[in-house]
């Protein structure tokens, strides 16, 4: 669905709650979308962030709710 709506020119953004290490991330990074990543385990919310740091089309969120 990401890759369609991207192929489209249409933007995409992405809601990722729980994104573990950012293995799905990347699959939507890949595809031109804006991801937001929610993540409620600090270290791997700083995990995702390294990986991906300087990416402007991701934001990590660390939500400890």
């Amino acid at each position: 669905m990401v890759a369609e709506r991207s192929e489209s020119g249409a933007p995409c953004r992405v809601l990722e709650v729980g994104a573990g290490h950012g293995d799905f991330t990347a699959l939507f990074l890949d595809a031109d979308a804006h991801v937001t990543v929610t993540e409620m385990s600090g270290p791997s919310a700083e995990r995702i962030a390294r990986r991906y740091d300087g990416n402007p089309r991701i934001e990590v969120v660390h939500d400890e709710s």
